[in-house]
């Protein structure tokens, strides 16, 4: 069953990311509509982001609902696995950073509880 975290074979490294959407028009959610990937009765709830051996892989998931604003109240609603329908988009890494005005991930060793953790900087 697949779920909405990053993981990798060995999983060495954890953490999280974030992201700012581009303006509406060169962001994700304008670069499915221009490539007609995302119907009118679609909310794309999730994105990810793929590099391995064989090159960048990059995935919108996106939720048929009937009104957009209740979204959040149709997926609290449902018991068990969310039905998503998974776009592969044709995106190199760059063009796919470009679709956000920031983005950050923070990688932290895996099993240290570092997550979410609190940290100040020291000078040597």
């Amino acid at each position: 069953m697949e779920c909405f975290k990053a993981s990798v074979h060995y999983g060495d490294w954890g953490g999280t990311a974030a992201a700012d959407e581009a303006n509406p028009r060169n962001g994700l959610w304008g670069y499915l509509e221009a490539q007609g990937l995302k119907g009118e009765d679609e909310f794309l709830v999730a994105a990810s982001l793929y590099r391995g051996a064989l090159g960048v892989g990059v995935l919108a998931y996106l939720y048929k609902a009937a009104d957009m604003g209740s979204v959040r109240e149709e997926l609290v609603a449902i018991k068990g696995p969310i039905p998503v329908r998974q776009v592969r988009l044709d995106l190199t890494l760059d063009q796919f950073l470009d679709l956000f005005d920031r983005l950050k991930v923070m990688l932290t060793w895996d099993g240290l509880g570092l997550d979410r953790r609190e940290y100040s900087i020291v000078e040597p």
